[in-house]
């Protein structure tokens, strides 16, 4: 059924999750105050209040809010994906910034108030559909990374997240979608910029930290629910990466 996987509302420097990292969603940022730096591949831009990102599902991307900054993320489920590449030929889409107008600003302001309630499926089209339609009118998007590996990535991303609570390693990938370990590296490397063990703990970590904003439950929960082995090995990466313990992050 089509609908809103997630959204999230972000504030300041501890937001959103910064590292690189990939969704099996289509996202839109819209930044509602001050500037944020989006990176997508090895593209960043610098977006401001009144613009929004749009992202295609499996683009490796990253943000850097800046410490006033406000906006909304908006994760719409693959269904919705779909629909909007039947209608708009969607294979040749890609990702790139856009201004908004005033009118659409206002309107989201009004039908996301905030990031407790998921919208229902009339409700998340009534947002999807401006959000795109605003994109494709758009004179000049600035066009962001487009890459040959995005189906190969698309694969290992789903088969981490499927498998995100047992042991994952480069060989058990390997074997499991037929791809050897030096491909799976390389694509990894072109893609991302980053190690096959640092981009499966990036996934983690973002579950980690979507358990901790959306669920009433432990940091011990959250940690071992997304992979981790051990707490130690959680809190040193949740705070190399985010620059705050988890702690700090569940207050906030």
């Amino acid at each position: 059924m089509p609908e809103i996987k997630k959204h999230i509302m972000f504030r300041g420097p501890f937001g959103l999750l910064c590292r690189p990292h990939i969704n099996s969603e289509l996202e839109i940022i819209v930044v509602t105050h001050g500037r944020i730096d989006v990176t997508v591949g090895d593209t960043t831009i610098e977006v401001f209040k009144g613009e929004a990102v749009f992202i295609l599902p499996y683009e490796t991307h990253a943000f850097s809010p800046m410490d006033d900054s406000e906006g909304r993320v908006y994760m719409f489920s693959f269904s919705l994906v779909e629909d909007f590449y039947n209608r708009h030929g969607g294979s040749d889409a890609k990702s790139g910034k856009f201004a908004l107008s005033e009118e659409l600003c206002a309107f989201l302001s009004y039908a996301t108030p905030n990031a407790e309630k998921t919208p229902d499926e009339f409700n998340a089209k009534s947002i999807f559909f401006p959000l795109v339609c605003e994109y494709l009118k758009s004179a000049s998007p600035t066009p962001l990374h487009n890459n040959k590996h995005a189906l190969s990535v698309r694969r290992i991303v789903d088969h981490i997240h499927e498998n995100i609570t047992e042991k994952i390693t480069l060989s058990s990938v390997s074997q499991a979608l037929g791809i050897s370990s030096a491909a799976i590296s390389e694509i990894l490397r072109e893609y991302t910029g980053i190690t096959f063990t640092d981009f499966v703990n990036n996934l983690r970590l973002e579950k980690a930290v979507h358990l901790l904003h959306d669920c009433d439950i432990s940091i011990t929960e959250a940690a071992y629910l997304s992979g981790f082995g051990s707490i130690r090995n959680f809190n040193r990466i949740f705070f190399d990466t985010l620059g705050i313990t988890p702690s700090e992050y569940k207050k906030l």
